[in-house]
């Protein structure tokens, strides 16, 4: 098998932070919680989004297993995050799906 992206095993997570209109929001702080099968794996993770307001995560040699990621807060002065309510339902199992589903990039 050579898995994943570019032939990694890697499990990479991708996150898109915009405003109420729709515009990307640079320099934000955002935390994540992932699971697999349901259980904790990472909590606390934190990333900054980019000019475009995307960040991404990678969990290294990813086993094979149902992910969900659950954004748990994002912070930048100015801006209000209203909580996990805004994080889009998404699942990913690595070893059966060919691909994400639309939330999961």
């Amino acid at each position: 098998l050579s898995g994943g992206k570019d032939g990694t095993r890697d499990l990479q997570i991708r996150i898109v932070v915009t405003d109420y209109a729709g515009l990307p929001v640079s320099g934000a702080t955002v935390q994540i919680q992932l699971t697999r099968n349901g259980n904790g794996i990472t909590t606390g993770s934190l990333a900054s989004t980019n000019k475009h307001g995307i960040t991404q995560f990678k969990l290294p040699r990813a086993a094979n297993g149902v992910y969900v990621t659950t954004v748990t807060n994002i912070q930048k002065a100015g801006y209000y995050f209203p909580g996990g309510s805004t994080t889009p339902a998404n699942q990913f199992e690595k070893g059966v799906d060919p691909s994400p589903t639309e939330f999961c990039w």
